[in-house]
């Protein structure tokens, strides 16, 4: 496949990306070194306007949909369709909604539905909901956390949220 370069939206006087997912600075003309962050993700951070200049940080994959995929509905999210958040060449890209983008992870096994395991993010039942509202034993927040196996702010966010939606 032949590489082709856009200016990074934003950016079109500092940088360049490829359709590939290679980035390169226009003042220096070489490609930049990518990190891999916490998540699995490649991007860069640079300064521009040298050293006491701006700290910008950047996801490959934005930077590759943004230059390369139009987005008419302006769906928030970029998807790999390989499964493989290192593959940011535009034909492993798409612009999908957060629920598409969810969908797909859980299609294609990138996500195993919850199996006895409640994470932080597991969602309550309504008769969890109920106990959280009541609190007949006058547990703490943290307590009612650690029993339902779910984060203290999810224990807060049910307690002050009467439209809160249980599964």
């Amino acid at each position: 496949m032949e590489e082709v370069w856009k200016d990074v939206v934003g950016y079109e006087d500092h940088f360049r990306v490829s359709n590939l997912g290679r980035v390169t600075s226009k003042r220096t003309g070489k490609i930049l070194k990518q990190y891999i962050n916490k998540q699995g993700r490649a991007g860069f951070a640079t300064k521009i306007g040298g050293r006491n200049g701006s700290c910008v940080c950047f996801k490959t994959h934005r930077l590759v949909a943004t230059a390369f995929i139009p987005n008419p509905e302006n769906k928030p999210t970029v998807n790999h369709k390989d499964g493989n958040p290192l593959n940011n060449c535009v034909e492993n890209l798409e612009w999908a909604t957060l629920s598409e983008n969810i969908r797909h992870a859980f299609d294609t096994g990138l996500i195993a539905p919850a199996s006895g395991f409640r994470s932080t993010s597991a969602k309550l039942t309504e008769e969890q909901v109920e106990t959280i509202r009541l609190n007949p034993d006058g547990l703490t927040v943290r307590q009612l956390a650690f029993l339902l196996g779910v984060h203290h702010c999810t224990v807060v966010r049910c307690k002050n949220n009467k439209r809160y939606k249980p599964l």
